[in-house]
């Protein structure tokens, strides 16, 4: 229940940023490099880079496992990444900012985050942290439905322990827009805070009898 809200929320996330730089954010023309590698791609896969939310997409090669996305475009912005099989279909997907700066990615990591860059930098930092959040409150649900008790005992259980790693990572939000208040990462930060507040109102709504 909770992972398919935070894919929900990262969706609403993506457009939200990409609406707020249309307002918020200054940006220049100027060229952008990403290096990246992916060892197990076959002939027919390929790259695809998507900035912000626009429908307009470049397709890149990869040649011997590595390849090389080199533009110009404006930057700081926002972009996906996209690794695309034989028929068109994503097979992996990674956000990221276009920044000055060396820019890699190794599709061949189980979690790929592009490095390089102060943004990105920041944005790696910031989801390591909440994945560590994440990852510990699994290991308490487990423990939970291990236990003894009821199932609506356990699911009351898991919400209570849910509204908890919430506000944890409320925390770690606000703490990172504090030092990121006037970039495009700040931005994101921003709508990430409003998608945590407004999931941690519908747990508790849930939670009312």
């Amino acid at each position: 229940m909770l992972a398919l809200k935070q894919h929900t929320m990262r969706k609403a996330i993506k457009i939200g940023v990409a609406s707020l730089l249309l307002i918020t954010a200054s940006s220049c023309s100027s060229s952008f490099q990403l290096r990246g590698s992916y060892l197990d791609a076959n002939s027919k896969e390929q790259i695809c880079i998507r900035k912000g939310e626009s429908e307009q997409t470049a397709s890149y090669p990869i040649t011997n496992g590595n390849f090389t996305i080199q533009t110009s475009c404006k930057q700081p912005a926002p972009a996906t990444l996209y690794l695309l099989d034989e028929h068109g279909k994503a097979q992996k997907e990674v956000d990221f900012f276009i920044e000055k700066g060396e820019l890699s990615v190794d599709l061949n990591e189980e979690t790929p985050m592009v490095k390089g860059g102060r943004l990105n930098k920041e944005k790696v930092r910031f989801e390591k942290e909440v994945a560590l959040l994440y990852q510990k409150f699994e290991k308490e649900i487990l423990s939970l439905v291990d236990q003894n008790i009821g199932k609506e005992e356990i699911e009351e259980a898991i919400q209570k322990k849910a509204i908890q790693v919430i506000d944890s990572n409320v925390a770690i939000i606000e703490k990172y827009k504090k030092r990121n208040q006037k970039n495009i990462f700040g931005a994101e930060l921003e709508q990430y805070l409003f998608a945590a507040q407004l999931t941690k109102e519908q747990l508790l709504k849930e939670l009312t009898p």
